[in-house]
């Protein structure tokens, strides 16, 4: 039960710090964001994402075995959805969206190119995240890693998923 508690208390600490560095990141890199259609948050017409999961854990994982994983989403609105600005917290994380079985360009730490995904009403989609364990080479212990993105869904404008778990 203590592991347990370290373990947690590691990841929620991690993510406030990563969390930091992705709100200072997006300061600097301002100038990749693509200009999103606008809705008020009463306007009936918006699209609406729901996300029923935010966050996974893998659990342990060896340093060679690379951890994928699909977070699903839907546009539940009236509106097109639209995502850009996908950004993750390390450069040992990649993420990519997945429409219509259509694949985005890689985005990593760094963002990637300027892109938009749109997601008609009632249509699904997936951000499918691949983590790299070896990436560091010899880092052992509970990791986090943090996946966010910008929507037009006037309630939902910035979005962030989580993985975490431990390398063995």
């Amino acid at each position: 039960m203590e592991t347990n508690t370290k373990i947690t208390l590691t990841i929620v600490l991690g993510s406030i710090v990563v969390l930091g560095i992705i709100i200072g990141l997006s300061f600097l890199n301002t100038e990749s964001s693509v200009q999103l259609t606008q809705y008020s948050s009463d306007d009936t017409s918006k699209p609406k994402i729901e996300i029923k999961e935010k966050s996974f854990d893998f659990g342990e994982v060896d340093p060679k075995d690379e951890v994928i994983h699909e977070f699903k989403f839907e546009n539940t609105g009236k509106s097109n959805l639209e995502i850009t600005d996908i950004i993750t917290s390390c450069m040992c994380t990649i993420a990519r969206v997945i429409i219509n079985g259509q694949k985005s360009p890689e985005f990593g730490m760094h963002g990637g190119p300027k892109w938009i995904g749109e997601i008609a009403p009632g249509q699904s989609g997936t951000i499918e995240v691949v983590f790299d364990p070896d990436f560091h080479k010899g880092v052992k212990g509970a990791v986090t890693r943090t996946i966010s993105f910008t929507t037009n869904d006037p309630h939902n404008q910035e979005i962030e998923l989580m993985i975490g778990g431990s390398i063995n």
